[in-house]
């Protein structure tokens, strides 16, 4: 499955990657796989799933989806 991490959310991962690909075992749920990234949920504001929004609380994914995560944005 392909991986990107948007904003500051690479800083979670340990080699501080922006995108990478990884190989899940079984389907499993998003908070399982941010739980494994190391990304709290919290920080995730947009998961968008092969181009679609979905809820990062009930989200399911399997080997060969595309995953974006977006933390929360400010302006001004």
């Amino acid at each position: 499955m392909e991986i990107h991490l948007a904003g500051h959310l690479n800083w979670y991962d340990a080699d501080q990657r922006s995108s990478f690909e990884i190989t899940i075992a079984e389907r499993c749920s998003l908070l399982d796989l941010l739980g494994k990234l190391g990304v709290p949920a919290g920080e995730v504001a947009i998961a968008l799933l092969n181009d679609k929004q979905v809820d990062v609380k009930s989200a399911w994914l399997e080997n060969g989806d595309r995953l974006a995560l977006y933390p929360p944005a400010a302006g001004g």
